[in-house]
């Protein structure tokens, strides 16, 4: 990977909010997973939620300046992306801690959890044992 095959204008939520006219916001950092990452990067994603600026930690971003209607998140493929993954319990109990620290957050929006095409071990699975 690099800045120059990593284009966000060709990202699944860029080009369905562009057909749908929506107005978008995206917090995207390759390798980071939900409790596991790809990589050396120490902390996953939901480390970093809820910053103006990833890597400054007094960057708060106050959630009120943006209500979406509509949340897609599409994390996992990270968490299962080499030999030593997290249980399915690690993964699940990460991943509802996230879902609910959003809803806090926007509660009256709509959270759509998906998927990655590259599905690795149980990723899928547990992803939808998240969402019922």
């Amino acid at each position: 990977f690099s800045p120059e095959t990593e284009n966000i204008l060709h990202s699944y939520v860029s080009i369905t909010a562009e057909e749908l006219d929506a107005e978008y916001h995206v917090i995207a950092w390759s390798g980071l997973g939900v409790v596991k990452n790809a990589g050396d990067n120490i902390y996953p994603l939901p480390y970093y939620y809820n910053r103006t600026l990833a890597t400054y930690e007094q960057s708060y971003y106050n959630p009120n300046l943006f209500q979406p209607d509509l949340i897609y998140i599409m994390l996992g493929t990270n968490d299962y992306s080499s030999e030593s993954v997290p249980t399915d319990d690690e993964f699940i109990s990460g991943y509802v801690s996230f879902i609910n620290q959003i809803k806090s957050d926007y509660p009256s929006s709509i959270i759509v959890l998906a998927c990655a095409p590259i599905n690795n071990g149980n990723q899928c699975a547990n992803i939808l044992n998240v969402s019922i």
